[in-house]
């Protein structure tokens, strides 16, 4: 008859092993959630002037038929990238960007009849890198003068991001840390290990393209160069940072 008690005794005792260590598990786990966390960002930015301009432009055609558009069309782009290369722009930094045709249509004046095409427009877009920013001015009435009837904008980047970009994140990490000091001095805790870091974004702003194609007509009419400015760009990262706090 002993050998029932000794199987039940066995079985209270591991019974209360079980809620010992489910008890253990729960303390801990309530410990871990209840740890306190200050988290924040930080935001760095750097001005850097810039050291390329990317120029985007169009030839655009009108002629009485699809092939005269295409070849005169054809014959002005042939001109402008000659005079690009006496300029010294490498080939590598000139890129076509899309050859479209289309047919230009006049309308009837019965609403019946169908729309007469009358004309073709080819239009030729291309970009130009230079590299050397002194030169974006002369490179523009250039083109201009060749024929090119459309500038899209320019737009101004800095040929190496990375000093520029890692300042930044210095920056961003430092406001971040300054601010985690500024809270726990004021407010009377201690900062622990670090929980989480991650950089949230990075990316430049730049001065908006402005309206070349009007500054570029008027500069040709007063016989002088197109005014050109870089300015400065914004180089900006975010961080966000959290630490345990006792």
């Amino acid at each position: 008859m002993a050998a029932p008690n000794v199987k039940l005794g066995m079985f209270v005792l591991g019974l209360a092993c079980m809620c010992l260590t489910l008890g253990a598990s729960v303390a801990q786990s309530k410990e871990i959630n209840e740890q306190r966390t200050l988290s924040l960002q930080g935001v760095g930015k750097v001005n850097a002037a810039p050291d390329t301009a990317i120029l985007s432009a169009n030839i655009v055609e009108i002629a009485p038929t699809a092939a005269i558009a295409l070849k005169q069309n054809s014959e002005k782009l042939s001109k402008v990238f000659d005079a690009l290369k006496k300029a010294g722009i490498e080939k590598k930094y000139i890129q076509t960007s899309g050859l479209r045709l289309t047919p230009v249509y006049k309308r009837q004046k019965q609403d019946k009849e169908a729309p007469k095409i009358t004309a073709y427009k080819t239009r030729n877009g291309f970009s130009i890198k230079v590299v050397e920013l002194e030169k974006t001015g002369d490179i523009l009435d250039t083109i201009v003068t060749l024929g090119i009837n459309k500038i899209d904008q320019i737009r101004f980047t800095i040929s190496d991001m990375k000093p520029h970009m890692n300042e930044a994140r210095k920056l961003a990490t430092q406001d971040a840390l300054d601010k985690a000091k500024l809270y726990a001095e004021t407010a009377g805790f201690t900062l622990g290990n670090i929980r989480h870091f991650s950089e949230n974004s990075n990316n430049y702003n730049q001065p908006r393209p402005m309206m070349m194609e009007a500054r570029m007509m008027k500069a040709a009419a007063a016989d002088v160069a197109t005014p050109i400015s870089g300015g400065e760009l914004t180089i900006q990262t975010q961080v966000s940072i959290s630490w345990d706090i006792e």
